[in-house]
C-alpha cells in the first residue's frame, strides 16, 4: 500500500536520509505487518474481525448463564421469593430461576434440626422437652419451610398437651410421655414431610 504524498519538507541541499527515515517509520507506524489487511492474509483479517463481537457474545452468555442457573447443594433445600413473595422451593442439585425478578429466600438444612420445649408442669413435677427432627422432603412444606423450626415448635406444644393426660405419672413417666409425644408429631408432620427422630423429656 502506498502512501499518500507526505506533507513534510525539507530545506534544500539537505541530506535526503531523514526523509527517507521519517517515511520509513510513518509507514511502519500506520501499516504494520500485524494489522494491514490485504488480499493475502484476508483468512486472518475476517477472523480477526470475529474475535471481539465472539468475545462480546460468550461474556454475555456466561453473565446470563451466572444469574439463571443455582446449584443446591446435598443436604439443603432454598426457597425463591418472586417480587418478595415465596414461590417454589428449590431441592439438591442445578436449577434455573428468572434473572432480576427472582431471588433466593432463604438456605435450609434438611438435617441436625433441634429445638426445645420450655419447662412446663406435668401434675406436681415440671419437665422440659428436647426435639430433634429431619426435613424427608422439603416440596410439601412449601412457603413454611422458611419457620420450620417455629412450625414444629408449635405442634410440639400442642401435642405435649393433647398426650399429656394420657400418661400416668408413674416410673418411667418421661420416657412413656417422649416416646407418645414423637408418635403423635410424627402422625401430623409427616405430610409435611418432616420426621421427628428422637424425642426426650427432662424431669427436673
Amino acid at each position: 500500500m502506498t502512501l499518500p504524498d507526505c506533507p513534510v519538507r525539507f530545506r534544500e541541499g539537505a541530506s535526503t536520509a531523514p526523509q527517507q527515515i521519517f517515511v520509513r517509520d510513518l509507514q511502519r507506524f500506520r501499516y504494520s505487518a500485524k494489522d494491514d489487511c490485504n488480499e493475502s492474509d484476508s483468512t486472518y483479517c475476517f477472523v480477526k474481525t470475529l474475535n471481539i463481537p465472539l468475545a462480546i457474545v460468550a461474556l454475555a452468555l456466561l453473565g446470563l448463564a451466572l444469574a439463571v442457573l443455582r446449584r443446591v447443594p446435598q443436604g439443603e433445600a432454598w426457597t425463591v421469593h418472586r417480587f418478595g413473595r415465596y414461590v417454589r422451593t428449590l431441592e439438591p442439585g442445578r436449577h434455573a430461576i428468572w434473572p432480576v425478578v427472582d431471588r433466593i429466600g432463604k438456605h435450609v438444612p434438611l438435617t441436625g434440626h433441634h429445638i426445645e420445649l420450655p419447662t412446663r408442669a406435668f401434675g406436681a413435677d415440671h419437665a422440659t422437652a428436647d426435639l430433634y427432627y429431619q426435613i424427608l422432603d422439603p416440596m410439601p412444606t412449601g412457603n413454611g419451610l422458611e419457620s420450620v423450626d417455629e412450625m414444629v415448635l408449635d405442634q410440639a406444644n400442642d401435642a405435649l398437651a393433647s398426650v399429656a393426660g394420657q400418661v400416668p405419672q408413674q416410673t418411667g413417666w418421661t420416657t412413656t410421655l417422649a416416646d407418645a409425644l414423637k408418635a403423635e408429631l410424627n402422625s401430623r408432620l409427616g405430610a409435611k414431610g418432616l420426621r421427628v427422630i428422637r424425642c426426650a423429656l427432662h424431669a427436673s
